[in-house]
């Protein structure tokens, strides 16, 4: 509320997230967001916050940013609503537990090829394969 005669406060953000990025942002502090990371955003209609969201996430997994790029295109092209599916697989990345597009291994494509398994199964395959601690045990 602005009061006559008092200097004007900053307004509280309901959201830290969103408090703490404008505060970034007005800091100068930002990186550049990926230009493939913006034509993703941009095609699904996320917006800003969470397209810095996911630039930052993808960048703390330099190892597997093109994969977990192609798993996100793949993942939230069925999505009903796909910001909603994007901020669960965001909160995956920062727990750990997002799996991307890993390559398949030796004992997958044999597996695959002898029980005739299309891309789908053997990419499932992969994906939990790489979630376990044991992938050989039972």
């Amino acid at each position: 509320m602005v009061v006559p005669g008092q200097p004007m406060q900053q307004l509280a953000v309901a959201d830290p997230a969103a408090a703490a990025a404008a505060a970034a942002a007005a800091a100068g502090l930002q990186s550049e967001i990926d230009p493939d990371v913006q034509e993703f955003c941009d095609h699904f209609g996320i917006d800003a916050r969470m397209t810095r969201m996911l630039n930052d996430e993808l960048n703390k997994r330099p190892d597997t940013w093109e994969g977990d790029l192609l798993a996100l295109w793949e993942i939230i092209e069925t999505a009903r609503v796909p910001p909603g599916l994007l901020m669960v697989k965001i909160r995956e990345m920062q727990n750990g537990t997002f799996v991307g597009k890993p390559k398949p291994d030796k004992d997958v494509e044999s597996l695959a090829k002898k029980y005739k398994l299309d891309d789908t199964a053997k990419q499932r395959l992969c994906e939990v394969l790489a979630k376990r601690e044991d992938k050989t045990g039972p």
